[in-house]
């Protein structure tokens, strides 16, 4: 009895390991590199079961999209509604370059780089120091069928194994968590939770996840960090390298436009009773 209890424990955890969200991500077959091209803004990796790009939109922001085989030259993929939040179309570019050998291509600027393992397809982004910032191991698009419709769900993998990063920002959120680490959150606009799918972590990177479905950021098993949207037609995000979070958080602005202040009216009338100047209260006539 001791030993089937023993068994039937593990088969247990076996079936909700499988059963648990993004569990299939730990068990992923390689997608190994077929062939790979420097194009006039980037590259583009064709691998086993999809195309890979990396746009170079400056030296230290790269936009990668993922998508499905669809035949001879696979044609761009149409308009998003999420591509109407980036409006920042046109970039100046940036010098890079393309290098490979017999297990990796690697794409370079003055400030990162974008190192590609053949036989797996992951794609590590390191600093021009050699230090990885963080890896996107593994990329999935899988058909599923969302409200009666058919639809591709999208997922990346970035696996953080012995990494002590935080993980900020995505937004307003009610859960009283300042850093995501270990944690999960769900990026949807609801009553009090306000989406905004920008991560920043202390590696001195960020990442926006171009998506305008609900999406999931989860970290729940502390190694590995899944990204997914429910609805897509490619895996789509846009790598920002700082160091600073400041220089992080530009990029984003850059990307998807400043937001004004609002005039000084709008901001309601503040006074503290523990303290009143005579020109303090003549200034509230001009409000």
């Amino acid at each position: 009895m001791k030993r089937f209890g023993f068994l039937g424990t593990w088969v247990w955890l076996g079936v909700a390991g499988l059963a648990a969200p993004g569990a299939l991500g730990q068990w992923n077959t390689p997608n190994p590199v077929v062939s790979f091209e420097k194009r006039a803004d980037g590259l583009e990796v064709r691998q086993k079961d999809g195309v890979l790009r990396l746009e170079v939109k400056a030296e230290d922001v790269l936009h990668v999209t993922y998508s499905a085989l669809a035949g001879p030259g696979d044609g761009a993929a149409p308009e998003r509604a999420s591509d109407a939040v980036v409006v920042k179309k046109d970039w100046p570019g940036a010098a890079f370059e393309v290098s490979s050998d017999e297990k990796t291509v690697t794409l370079s600027t003055t400030k990162l780089k974008a190192v590609i393992e053949r036989a797996s397809g992951a794609l590590r982004f390191m600093g021009t120091d050699g230090k990885t910032l963080t890896t996107d191991s593994y990329r999935s698009l899988r058909r599923v069928e969302v409200n009666g419709e058919k639809a591709l769900h999208a997922e990346v993998v970035f696996a953080i194994y012995g990494s002590h990063e935080g993980f900020y920002g995505l937004g307003q959120h009610q859960a009283g968590v300042w850093n995501y680490r270990g944690e999960t959150v769900d990026l949807s606009q609801e009553n009090t939770n306000i989406a905004i799918p920008l991560l920043v972590s202390t590696n001195g990177y960020g990442i926006f996840w171009n998506n305008a479905s609900r999406s999931r950021v989860n970290n729940r098993f502390v190694h590995a960090l899944y990204l997914s949207a429910e609805v897509a037609d490619r895996v789509d995000y846009y790598f920002f390298y700082g160091p600073e979070a400041d220089q992080i958080i530009g990029h984003y602005r850059e990307l998807t436009g400043e937001v004004p202040l609002f005039g000084r009216w709008a901001y309601g009338f503040w006074q503290c009773r523990s303290e009143e100047h005579t020109s303090e209260l003549q200034s509230l006539r001009h409000l």
